[in-house]
């Protein structure tokens, strides 16, 4: 993606347990980061290859579909203790929908439980 065709702006997603005397030093580092993919555009260096030095923080898009199988094994794998926060906090709303909509299917995955518990469960 061409982020400069996409109106020229980044959108960066705050890490959840980034300390706040860090976030000074945080915002720095994504300004030169933003710095260095617009400079990098303006050089013409192809859009994919400039992407390389944004950081993980760089907002994206994502899109997927599955069957209601493997939307099961995605959320016991990301709501486990194991799981990273940040994707905690994208997936567990979207289980809330699920649960919402389809209960007899994804009202018995728990969050915060180990990973290797959830999976062993019969389904």
């Amino acid at each position: 993606m061409n982020y400069k065709k996409k109106g020229g702006e980044l959108e960066f997603i705050r890490p959840i347990d980034l300390p706040e005397n860090m976030e000074t030093l945080w915002n720095i580092s994504l300004v030169r980061a933003e710095m260095s993919y617009f400079e990098m555009l303006e050089q013409r260096i192809a859009p994919e290859d400039a992407r390389s030095v944004l950081p993980n923080a760089t907002a994206t898009t994502l899109s997927m579909t599955s069957n209601l199988r493997n939307w099961r094994s995605f959320f016991m794998a990301r709501v486990s203790n194991e799981a990273h926060p940040d994707m905690k906090r994208i997936v567990l709303p979207l289980l809330a929908e699920f649960k919402k909509y389809i209960p007899i299917l994804f009202e018995d995955i728990e969050t915060e439980v180990k990973q290797s518990i959830s999976l062993a469960r019969a389904r």
